[in-house]
């Protein structure tokens, strides 16, 4: 849905899942966010 929606050059940010068939500019790590939990961020281009 998202593919068929998006202009080109919008920018996604998914929260600690990915995207199949998307392939994410930068994947950002955080070891801890304060509360001890760890959280994987993407960011993706379309």
């Amino acid at each position: 849905m998202l593919d068929q929606q998006l202009k080109k050059g919008a920018r996604v940010v998914a929260h600690d899942f990915e995207f199949k068939n998307w392939t994410p500019d930068k994947v950002e790590n955080v070891a801890d966010d304060g509360e001890g939990r760890s959280h994987t961020l993407y960011l993706y281009r379309k």
